[in-house]
């Protein structure tokens, strides 16, 4: 299994972005965020939330057009309740995407998204 470093981070990010068609909204949460404020050093996945079932759709369809496949979760990762999951085969890197909520618990609130940057 591939770790996202600091740089990978960027450069995952940055090619996603450059395929998306109009501004969409995401919420980078887990271990991507202390690697991405240099915490940690490397994480296995980059967990992202997302509010809006546009910015879900168009966030997938980027992600696929970077070199992402959806893949079937894991029966070890069933319980975190993924709305996706995303392979990137050449690379072994992973994106776990939640719609909404995470794990089926945490939801997306006015407060997150005041505290987010």
């Amino acid at each position: 299994m591939a770790e996202f470093t600091h740089h990978h981070l960027e450069q995952i990010l940055t090619e996603i972005a450059s395929k998306l068609s109009k501004e969409t909204i995401i919420y980078i949460f887990g271990g991507a965020v202390m690697v991405y404020q240099k915490i940690k050093p490397a994480t296995k996945d980059i967990d992202i939330l997302f509010d809006s079932e546009e910015d879900y759709h168009q966030f997938t369809q980027a992600a696929k057009a970077s070199g992402f496949v959806q893949t079937s979760v894991p029966l070890e990762y069933k319980q975190f309740n993924l709305s996706a999951m995303l392979q990137n085969y050449r690379t072994a890197w992973r994106l776990d995407l939640f719609l909404r909520k995470v794990c089926g618990k945490f939801e997306i609130n006015p407060a997150v998204k005041n505290r987010s940057s």
